[in-house]
């Protein structure tokens, strides 16, 4: 019988000001951001309020960004030590209430953590924390970080989120991504995927057009404008796989600068990939070719391994 693994839970505040971040840059161990641990019965977002208004007087509210699951040294875990469970808060500050609210505590400085091409100028600590804030920058949408497991392609490892989940994310932002370039970028990911192995036989052809008819945030279009506009797609891919990869990659790129619906298209790509219970190589590259198109980063996508 397995031992229980022992569990903390901390606090982790991004107070943003202006495109910056509060972090604390006097630890030795390399910037992290303010936050705690949770007191006895107390919520994470009572925790949350309580480390804000320690860290700094607002009135700001702080809102959920996200979770994550890391373990201690190299971000391992195992039932003999101990792991965290670090709920994310969020704030956003005006440059006017943030000198309001000065000074701030001892060794925090704002800074500018994230560059929104190149990356993190610096990593906050632990990793798994400042990987986790990233995606809330990019996305302004909470993510669900768990542990990392030992795989052949650990940058697919960063999050391992199943597919139902990927799904009730893009439900909840189904208002926030509708529009035909959102509907053409979705098919030709979904065309993509369908033809990662370099063909599209009839039968792939027609289990892609059912699943792309039953993806709830494309429940809104018409089921013969998304079958007419699948069929383009696979025509192209048929008579030329490179030209048709670069005409749907196009496609996908006219999203490209809209954080809701470029992530929307890469979480259909990942569901889509894994409907059939395994998320093959030659799909993921091709969602990863479509996250370099938009100029996000795919590891926030990973889906668990295949559970039937």
């Amino acid at each position: 019988m397995p031992m229980p693994t022992q569990v903390s839970l901390e606090t982790a505040l991004l107070i943003e000001v202006d495109g910056g971040l509060l972090v604390h840059t006097d630890d030795p161990a390399g910037p992290r951001f303010p936050g705690g641990p949770a007191q006895p019965g107390e919520s994470s977002r009572d925790a949350a309020e309580r480390l804000l208004r320690a860290t700094l007087p607002t009135t700001g509210r702080p809102v959920f960004a996200g979770c994550v699951e890391h373990g201690g040294a190299g971000g391992t875990t195992s039932a003999h030590t101990p792991h965290t469970l670090t709920v994310l808060y969020a704030v956003t500050l005006g440059p006017a209430e943030f000198a309001a609210g000065h000074p701030p505590a001892p060794g925090l400085t704002l800074v500018r953590p994230y560059e929104s091409d190149s990356g993190p100028a610096f990593t906050v600590q632990p990793p798994a924390v400042g990987h986790a804030a990233m995606s809330w920058w990019a996305d302004r949408w909470p993510s669900w970080r768990g542990l990392a497991v030992a795989d052949a392609e650990p940058w697919w490892t960063g999050l391992r989120q199943s597919v139902r989940t990927l799904r009730a994310q893009l439900t909840a932002r189904r208002e926030d991504v509708r529009g035909e370039a959102f509907r053409d970028a979705a098919v030709a990911m979904c065309a993509l995927v369908a033809a990662a192995d370099g063909r599209v036989d009839p039968a792939e052809r027609d289990a892609m057009a059912a699943a792309i008819q039953a993806e709830d945030v494309l429940a809104d279009y018409p089921r013969a404008d998304l079958e007419l506009l699948f069929d383009l797609h696979v025509a192209r891919l048929r008579s030329d796989l490179a030209a048709g990869r670069r005409a749907a990659l196009r496609e996908i790129g006219k999203v490209r600068g809209d954080p809701a619906r470029s992530w929307a298209v890469l979480r259909i790509g990942a569901v889509i990939g894994r409907a059939d219970g395994y998320f093959d190589p030659a799909e993921r590259r091709v969602v990863q070719d479509a996250a370099d198109t938009l100029g996000l980063r795919s590891g926030a996508l990973a889906v668990q391994a295949v559970g039937r």
